[in-house]
C-alpha cells in the first residue's frame, strides 16, 4: 500500500491479494490499485456503456509510475492527480503495514529487486522473492512473480524510469478476509496482433484445459480458512491441469471456509453472475477476445460478495456498433463460460 513522501510522491507496492494475471498489480491505497496501461483497455473503459459499469471495476484515471533506485534496491513511486488525492485525506486509508514499508519507505526485503552488474556492465534485475508468501508482509508469491515478470519479460522501466499505469478501484477494500477466485472465460482465447506461435499456444492451452469443455478455467485462488486462520492459495498452473471434475471440485472447495459451506455466498454470487450475463448478452459495443472473471466473498462476513469481469486488454470496439460473426463468437464463448459457472454453483445448492 502507498505511503506519502515529503515530495507529495507516494511509494506503491505489489498488491498482496493478486492471484492471477501476467503483469504486476500495484496497491496505491486501501481503495486504489493500478496496473500497466494498455491502449485497448483504456479505450474499453472510456467507451463503457452505463449499464455495464457495475459489471467491471471502476476506472479512476491514469498515473505515471517511477522506478527509483535506492541503497537497498528500488522504489516504485507516483504522484496522484488532484481528483485522487482525497483518497489520502482519510487517516484510516493511511494506516500502513510497517512490515511492508519501513521508516525509510523501502520495500520489504522479500519484494526488493536488486541490481546486479553482469560482466559486460549491463544491468540485470533479479528477484529475492520467496517461493511462498512472505510471512512478514503477507505479499503473495504470485504478486512477487508478476513484478519480476513485468520487469524482465515485459521490460517495464528498462528504457524509461517512468511508465504509464491505469488506476482502478480496489474491489477488496471493504473485505476483511477476502476469498478470491480468478477464472479465464471462453472456450477459446484470442489476443491482439499475436504471432503464429502465440496463437497456437493459446489454442493448445484452451484445447487441453477446461476452457474448451466448460468455457472457463481456474487461474488463481486465495481462500481464507477459518479453522486455521490462514490463507491457502493456488496458481494458474494448477488450474490448467484440472479436468472437468477437478475444476468443479475446485470451485466447490472455494465455497468452503474450512468449517462450513458458504451457501449464502453461492446464492448471492449466482444472482450477480446472472446480472452480468444479462448485461453482456444485451451489449453490442464490444467483442471480448479474452476476459477474466473475479469472484470474491468475505470469510468473516455473512453473505458479503462481489463478482466482476476484469482484464480488457483484448476487448475490441465494434465498428459502427455492429459485431461481425467472429466477434459474436467471442462473446458467445464468454456467455457460455458464465452460464457454465452459474449452472455448476446452482448444482452445489441443489
Amino acid at each position: 500500500m502507498g505511503t506519502m513522501l515529503q515530495s507529495d510522491e507516494i511509494v506503491i507496492t505489489p498488491f498482496e491479494h493478486q492471484v492471477g494475471g501476467h503483469k504486476v498489480v500495484l496497491q496505491i491505497s486501501k481503495k486504489l490499485i493500478c496496473k500497466p496501461r494498455e491502449d485497448s483497455e483504456v479505450e474499453f473503459y472510456r467507451r463503457l456503456p452505463e449499464h455495464l459499469k457495475e459489471c467491471v471495476p471502476h476506472f479512476k484515471g491514469e498515473i505515471q509510475v517511477q522506478y527509483v533506485e535506492n541503497d537497498s534496491g528500488f522504489q516504485l513511486r507516483t504522484k496522484l492527480p488532484i481528483n485522487l488525492q482525497q483518497d489520502f485525506q482519510n487517516e484510516s486509508d493511511m494506516q500502513m503495514d510497517n512490515h511492508c514499508i519501513n521508516a525509510n519507505s523501502k520495500l520489504c526485503s522479500c519484494d526488493i529487486i536488486k541490481l546486479e552488474h553482469s560482466s559486460n556492465n549491463s544491468m540485470k534485475r533479479t528477484s529475492e522473492a520467496n517461493t511462498k508468501s512472505c510471512k512478514t508482509c503477507h505479499t503473495s508469491d504470485w504478486s512477487n512473480q508478476c513484478l519480476k515478470r513485468t520487469m524482465q519479460q515485459y521490460a517495464l522501466w528498462s528504457t524509461s524510469c517512468s511508465q504509464q499505469f491505469i488506476v482502478l478501484e480496489n474491489l477488496l477494500a471493504d473485505f476483511n478476509n477476502p476469498c478470491i477466485l480468478d477464472m479465464k472465460l471462453g472456450r477459446k482465447q484470442r489476443a491482439f496482433d499475436c504471432t503464429e506461435a502465440k496463437r497456437q499456444l493459446l489454442e493448445s492451452r484452451c484445447a487441453n484445459s477446461t476452457s474448451a469443455s466448460l468455457g472457463f478455467r481456474i487461474c488463481g485462488m486465495q481462500l481464507f480458512q477459518k479453522n486455521t486462520g490462514e490463507y491457502i492459495s493456488q496458481d494458474k498452473y494448477i488450474g490448467r491441469a484440472l479436468d472437468d471434475e477437478g475444476a468443479q471440485l475446485n470451485l466447490k472447495q472455494y465455497f468452503h471456509d474450512g468449517i462450513t459451506e458458504r451457501r449464502k455466498e453461492m446464492l448471492n454470487i449466482v444472482e450477480k453472475l446472472q446480472h452480468i450475463h444479462t448485461a453482456m448478452s444485451e451489449q453490442t459495443v464490444f467483442s471480448f477476445m479474452s476476459v477474466s472473471l473475479l469472484l470474491i466473498y468475505d470469510s468473516s462476513a455473512d453473505g458479503k460478495i462481489d463478482a466482476r469481469l476484469i482484464d480488457f486488454a483484448n476487448a475490441v470496439v465494434a465498428e459502427d456498433s455492429s459485431l461481425d460473426e467472429h466477434h459474436k463468437e467471442c462473446n458467445a464463448d464468454l456467455l457460455f463460460g458464465l452460464s457454465s459457472i452459474i449452472s455448476i454453483i446452482q448444482g452445489f445448492l441443489s
